[in-house]
């Protein structure tokens, strides 16, 4: 089924990156290596990064400290100062697994 774009909304071009419909809002670390990651659709995801704690990119967050310094960067990313990052996009493809 074909829809009509409302007037003056422009399609994106071929290869043009879409952004997701839903913002990441906040993020709560906690203790046992998980986050509330709550959405601006008001729906919330408990994210368990324990298993990828053994790979090189996100070793580092073994760290309790560091792992809770997360914070939320423009709406799609969460950011561990300079250690690493997790995009909305990882976090969903995670989810449909």
């Amino acid at each position: 089924m074909l829809r009509r774009l409302p007037d003056g909304a422009q399609a994106p071009t071929i290869g043009e990156r879409v952004k997701p419909m839903v913002t990441i809002t906040s993020v709560t670390p906690y203790d046992d290596h998980t986050l509330l990651i709550e959405l601006s659709n008001e729906h919330s995801i408990i994210y368990d990064l324990q298993p990828r704690l053994k790979t090189a990119r996100f070793s580092s967050l073994n760290n309790l400290q560091k792992f809770k310094s997360v914070k939320v960067e423009q709406g799609n990313t969460l950011v561990w100062n300079n250690l690493c990052q997790l995009t909305i996009d990882e976090i969903f493809d995670r989810i449909e697994r």
